[in-house]
């Protein structure tokens, strides 16, 4: 069989009028994709730059960050030390006043605890709180009273007692006391 030859003359000179545009058309496409690799290429080769300009700018972010916390370690590490030295200056302060006792206030308190009846004639006070004293009682019964008084005293710790005599009469014992 024989192929039909068309002789379209009209198409086939669009066909030739549309060939050179075509290939400007694809000329430009390419033009402009090459730009484009171009441009990406350029953006893909500066990224380590960028990232380090970055990365810098935060270390400076940083760095002013921990200058001012390196101050206020500074206050942080003055306000301990400071602390360490006010417990030091209680310590002391309470050493000393553990040490002395107020003679009026055990004085006072010597007297509530006598029966009635009882004569403090003489008392002293030691540097190691320990407490001496002269008491005249009425009769041993309250002698024993006031011994077993001060063992559950919170104030006295019973260490001593002088010699008591079980007769019914004024005696004077001389008792030893640490005070707690």
């Amino acid at each position: 069989m024989r192929e039909r030859v068309q002789l379209n003359f009209a198409q086939r000179w669009r066909v030739r009028l549309k060939a050179p545009q075509r290939a400007a058309r694809n000329k430009r496409v390419r033009i402009a994709l090459g730009v484009l690799a171009g441009l990406v290429c350029i953006v893909l080769g500066s990224l380590p730059w960028v990232y380090e300009y970055e990365l810098n700018t935060e270390l400076a972010v940083l760095n002013q960050r921990i200058a001012a916390l390196q101050e206020i370690d500074g206050k942080v590490y003055q306000v301990q030390a400071l602390e360490e030295q006010l417990g030091l200056q209680e310590k002391v302060l309470d050493f000393v006043g553990g040490q002395r006792k107020n003679p009026g206030e055990v004085l006072d308190r010597l007297k509530e605890s006598l029966p009635a009846g009882a004569i403090l004639e003489n008392v002293t006070l030691n540097q190691d709180n320990t407490l001496r004293a002269s008491i005249s009682f009425l009769s041993p019964v309250d002698a024993a009273n006031f011994w077993s008084a001060m063992n559950v005293s919170q104030y006295f710790e019973t260490q001593d007692i002088g010699a008591l005599s079980l007769k019914d009469e004024r005696q004077t014992i001389v008792m030893d006391f640490k005070l707690r």
